[in-house]
């Protein structure tokens, strides 16, 4: 199959959302927009429209941190836990963890103003973006 190269031009915070999105959604993305365009569909026909501001909230409540800071997360807070972390790492850790919540806070920031735009509750706003609250485990008591 022969194919051809396209440069487009985009605002920037919808490259830095798309460049921090995780590389299995790209990839997802990709072949979503790839097959509606073999099928002759537009994304025209199927995709809603949503104002500038809704734009800019919703790229704010997808922006993750970068694949690679969300491994070294896991890995250091393993380390931790089997009490095999150096004081660097540790340091390292508390700084990516305080960047992730910091990312967080502004995504839940980002999800009330966007309730408050659309005039529904917070509830209301994650049903509609399909977004499930996260069910954290206790831990038992040693």
């Amino acid at each position: 199959m022969a194919t051809k190269t396209a440069t487009i031009t985009v605002d920037a915070d919808l490259a830095q959302a798309w460049n921090s999105a995780p590389a299995a959604k790209r990839k997802r993305l990709q072949l979503e927009l790839r097959s509606q365009l073999l099928n002759g569909t537009t994304a025209k026909k199927e995709a809603p429209h949503f104002s500038r501001k809704e734009s800019e909230l919703l790229l704010r409540i997808n922006r993750n941190l970068p694949d690679g800071e969300r491994e070294r997360i896991l890995e250091l807070t393993n380390r931790l836990e089997f009490e095999s972390i150096t004081d660097k790492e540790q340091a390292e850790l508390l700084r990516l963890t305080d960047k992730a919540e910091m990312l967080q806070a502004e995504r839940l920031q980002a999800v009330m103003d966007l309730a408050k735009l659309r005039g529904v509750s917070f509830e209301g706003v994650m049903k509609q973006l399909g977004v499930k609250p996260r069910k954290y485990a206790s831990r038992a008591s040693s």
